[in-house]
């Protein structure tokens, strides 16, 4: 199997193949990327007036759930921030790099990595779809997260433009 072929199939069967519809899927993926951009905040992982290039991993709980947030400056005052929400056992105790050798499916319940601007303003970069990458989220997910209340922003907003 070619490595496009690969990764193709691993898309359609890990990433984001959602039935309840994108608008929903993209709802929740930023409000769980929100949620997370406030745990780095209110526990000062990260500033949203710095200009530092800060990286680390948090555990945390997120909507109930056992969750790590990763987050690292890419320049220009930019954050990745990447969340691994609703951890299964078997990762919990680990320092829980990515699980690449397993199924996300038996690693986790969500994923996303998405990107907070602070140069230009305070905002979750992208609107709508657009700013995603490494979404996953199984159909137990899918319930527990639309259940979960909206999320207010500590100082940032949580649509804005995407800087390519």
């Amino acid at each position: 199997m070619l490595a496009v072929d690969r990764c193709v199939d691993f898309c359609h069967r890990y990433i984001s193949k959602i039935t309840l519809g994108e608008t929903v899927m993209t709802s929740l993926f930023r409000e769980l990327l929100c949620a997370g951009i406030n745990e780095l905040v209110v526990h000062d992982h990260i500033k949203l007036e710095g200009t530092e290039r800060t990286s680390g991993q948090y555990q945390c709980t997120l909507f109930g759930q056992e969750s790590i947030i990763k987050w690292r400056g890419i320049g220009y005052d930019e954050i990745e921030i990447v969340v691994w929400w609703s951890i299964k056992p078997d990762l919990k105790d680990s320092i829980a790099t990515k699980p690449l050798n397993k199924q996300l499916s038996k690693a986790l319940d969500a994923c996303c990595t998405g990107w907070l601007e602070r140069k230009k303003g305070k905002w979750l970069q992208g609107c709508g779809s657009d700013g995603f990458l490494n979404t996953y989220c199984s159909k137990s997910g899918r319930q527990q997260l639309k259940a979960m209340p909206a999320v207010s922003c500590l100082g940032f907003e949580k649509e804005g433009k995407l800087v390519i």
